[in-house]
């Protein structure tokens, strides 16, 4: 295309770059080329995001970070409940959906009492608090998804990245696809405007991006639901390192609108003292 005798480059047609293979880099021509057309750079060499590229032009905006502060010391209960509300809500439609398809009292009973925990956090006091219940219900449900893995497959219970011994493939791509959705977590908080570093249900740390915390845990069973999926319909995609980054990258590829339009939401919630209102599984 030309302009005023000059040739523009047309920008990519591409909005984000996963750098997770060990070794692989990129040029310092090609990080300027991404930050100058927006291009999300995310640096990812395990399960877990751990620097993204951030344009120099990039400008905070101000006045949403600090209205983003003022409720962290006015609504954080609040809020803190709506994220755990969003995710055992979830969990609980996705016990009560396999409940349905085998007529199982039992998983029909574990759904009840995730909701239980969900509808229960209405009355917390405190973070912690909210932590205890959400910590409760999410019990209930593993033991409950664990009976909906195929037993070959090795699942025992959830097995966080940094928990010792060996790693089964279900497990392996829950964290994978856990990393991924903070990536795009991330990315979504910071096109809303929102400080990612200022979170609720998670309490700030040093270079740890709290509300990334915060905005994952309403995505966690839609990444739990494809899992499972494969695991009773593909196996071998999990068995196979590169099917299993394949597949989870598609998964949180498949949830980028969404998530977008609920980081606008918090945006919009935090500028306008309005309520917020979690994401649901379909």
């Amino acid at each position: 295309m030309k302009k005023d005798g000059k040739v523009e480059v047309a920008p990519p047609q591409v909005d984000s770059i996963v750098v997770a293979v060990p070794g692989a880099a990129l040029s310092a021509k090609a990080l300027a080329k991404a930050a100058e057309f927006g291009i999300d750079v995310v640096l990812m060499p395990g399960w877990r995001p751990v620097a993204r590229l951030v344009p120099a032009r990039y400008a905070p905006p101000v006045e949403l970070w600090v209205r983003q502060a003022a409720a962290y010391v006015k609504r954080r209960v609040e809020l803190a409940r709506r994220f755990a509300q969003g995710k055992l809500e979830n969990q609980s439609a996705l016990l009560r959906h396999y409940a349905k398809m085998h007529r199982d009292a039992k998983l029909a009973k574990a759904a009840e009492e995730v909701l239980g925990y969900a509808r229960a956090l209405n009355a917390a006091s405190s973070v912690a608090e909210v932590r205890q219940m959400e910590a409760a219900g999410a019990r209930i449900y593993w033991r409950a998804y664990k009976t909906l893995v195929p037993p070959h497959l090795g699942f025992k219970k959830r097995l966080k990245r940094y928990d010792p011994g060996p790693v089964d493939p279900v497990n392996a791509a829950l964290n994978l696809g856990y990393g991924l959705l903070k990536k795009e977590c991330w990315r979504a908080l910071h096109l809303a405007g929102l400080n990612p570093h200022i979170g609720y249900l998670h309490k700030p740390r040093r270079a740890q991006p709290a509300l990334v915390y915060d905005l994952v845990e309403e995505f966690r069973p839609a990444v739990d639901k494809a899992v499972l999926a494969l695991a009773r319909r593909a196996p071998s995609a999990l068995l196979d390192p590169a099917k299993r980054l394949e597949e989870m990258v598609k998964t949180a590829a498949a949830l980028r609108e969404d998530i977008q339009r609920q980081a606008r939401s918090l945006a919009a919630a935090i500028r306008d003292g309005l309520g917020y209102v979690p994401w649901s599984l379909k």
